[in-house]
């Protein structure tokens, strides 16, 4: 599975949004990168858990942002938050069970959902806090 690489097509135009993203791309990327990593090993426990805390910072962050400027899509993007939290309470309980196939499948999922949640989601927001004139 390739890294997700950092670069500017991912910026939504707000610095402290910008950092968490890219803080994300590299914990994703170290995660993938580990080769101890099966249903059952501490190190896929440890680092979800570190990543899904990492995670609901960032989600704070974003959505006091919003609310803070009167987004108008708030409630919209409040869902997805929830729509990942919920599938990695999903992929959590099917490592409980050690379905095997957890680590492939939590690993697409993460790739895939951050980057399509910054290149569609996020990108949303990124005219609307420009023209607020928050960096």
């Amino acid at each position: 599975m390739g890294k997700l690489v950092w670069d500017e097509s991912y910026s939504v135009g707000v610095n402290i949004l910008d950092k968490q993203h890219a803080i994300v791309f590299e914990m994703l990327n170290n995660l993938m990168e580990r080769d101890d990593i099966t249903v059952r090993s501490e190190p896929l426990t440890a680092a979800l858990t570190t990543l899904t805390t990492y995670a609901a910072k960032h989600f704070k962050t974003e959505e006091q942002l919003m609310k803070e400027y009167g987004y108008p899509k708030f409630n919209e993007h409040v869902k997805t938050h929830m729509q990942f939290r919920l599938k990695i309470i999903e992929l959590s309980n099917e490592m409980l069970y050690h379905k095997e196939s957890v680590p492939v499948e939590l690993f697409a999922f993460l790739r895939e959902w951050w980057s399509n949640h910054i290149l569609q989601e996020d990108m949303q927001y990124k005219a609307f806090f420009k023209e607020k004139g928050l960096e």
